[in-house]
């Protein structure tokens, strides 16, 4: 067993390189100046028209875009495909249009589309597929869809059958894992690359698909972890050995399942509680850090760190935050990552889209766009 384990990591270190190659036909939204969002590719030549109010980053060759007036009570989004024909709409929540690029926690996943309900009295998850029919629904805790949207991977979905349990199910409807104590909704509650975190035990522990807590970790006093994406994952901790007083480090879990120490001091992530708001996305993860000075640490930094725990690159200037400007972004999906400034003077704000590629470059940007007041 121990040798087909290694054969497996060595096998995933051979391909990590090749897995984060970028597609060369994804699309991007992009807003143009009269803040109407359409899809460039990664050389921003315009593939999809600037039409939509609002338009999120495809997957699964899916996107939400809405179009045809604002009215706020009845967002009217629609299900369009990467040619921008609008395919079906759909209930979603709406999305400010200066924060869409940033929207992927509503999304498909493995074929199907958790669709949330907010009318009162709603006590079902219902999935859609990608043509827009009903694929599957399954009860829950009264009021649970209201939580974050439950995402199929590798296979399974984390739900609230009841208002304090909680479940994985499969694409049946089936029960795979399920326990007492209902999880808080994390950013993306699910299996990956074999183990998912359970947020309701305490300690926090990685669980296998039987439930099975990770030997791994055994010998560490876990405070927090991050979800295990591209086998890799965020921990804070440390050993059972330490004494007492010694403070918590943040370690990046490696595929083999060992760990490597995270070599910057990290801010506490936000708006989840230390590490598990962190996570990897084309072997980068998008972070926030304090650079250290004799005294204190003084101003936060943001950028991006490798799997071995090092910082691959700070942001731009233009995307640090100052006191007239703000800036939010997303993890790295086909090479790219999308960052949106804010800005505001006096009674002015604006706001403009950036794209930045794995090396820290400014690949192409929006032009400014005006807000009301």
């Amino acid at each position: 067993m121990k040798t087909t384990t290694s054969f497996i990591a060595f096998c995933f270190f051979l391909l990590a390189p090749f897995a984060y190659a970028q597609d060369k036909t994804a699309l991007f939204p992009l807003p143009n100046a009269e803040g109407k969002w359409g899809y460039v590719d990664a050389q921003k030549n315009v593939k999809i028209a600037y039409q939509f109010d609002v338009a999120t980053p495809f997957f699964e060759e899916r996107a939400f875009v809405l179009h045809g007036g604002s009215n706020k009570e009845n967002p009217g989004f629609s299900v369009i495909d990467m040619q921008g024909k609008l395919l079906f709409d759909v209930s979603i929540p709406c999305y400010d249009s200066e924060n869409a690029c940033l929207m992927d926690y509503t999304r498909y996943s493995e074929g199907l589309l958790h669709v949330r309900n907010y009318q009162e009295n709603t006590n079902k998850y219902t999935f859609y597929d990608k043509q827009g029919k009903l694929a599957l629904s399954v009860p829950c805790a009264n009021g649970s869809v209201m939580g974050m949207p439950a995402i199929f991977s590798e296979g399974l979905a984390y739900i609230m059958p009841t208002d304090s349990t909680w479940a994985y199910i499969d694409k049946t409807g089936k029960i795979i894992l399920k326990g007492d104590g209902a999880m808080n909704f994390p950013f993306e509650a699910g299996f990956y690359n074999g183990w998912a975190v359970s947020y309701n035990q305490s300690p926090i522990k990685l669980m296998n698909k039987k439930g099975v807590p990770a030997s791994f970790l055994k010998k560490y006093k876990v405070e927090d972890l991050g979800i295990m994406r591209e086998g890799y994952g965020f921990m804070a901790g440390k050993l059972k050995t330490d004494a007492e007083d010694v403070t918590d480090k943040v370690y990046i879990i490696q595929p083999n399942g060992t760990v490597k120490p995270v070599n910057i001091v990290l801010e506490n992530s936000s708006p989840v509680t230390f590490v598990s708001g962190y996570s990897f996305s084309e072997g980068l993860a998008h972070i926030r850090y304090f650079k250290k000075t004799d005294q204190e640490y003084m101003q936060r930094f943001v950028g991006y760190l490798n799997t071995d725990g090092k910082l691959a690159f700070d942001l731009p200037a233009m995307l640090q935050q100052s006191e007239k400007s703000q800036a939010t972004g997303s993890s790295f999906y086909n090479g790219l990552a999308c960052w949106r400034i804010g800005t505001w003077e006096e009674e002015i704000s604006a706001y403009k889209v950036v794209y930045i590629n794995t090396k820290g470059a400014v690949v192409f940007e929006s032009p400014t766009i005006l807000l009301e007041q």
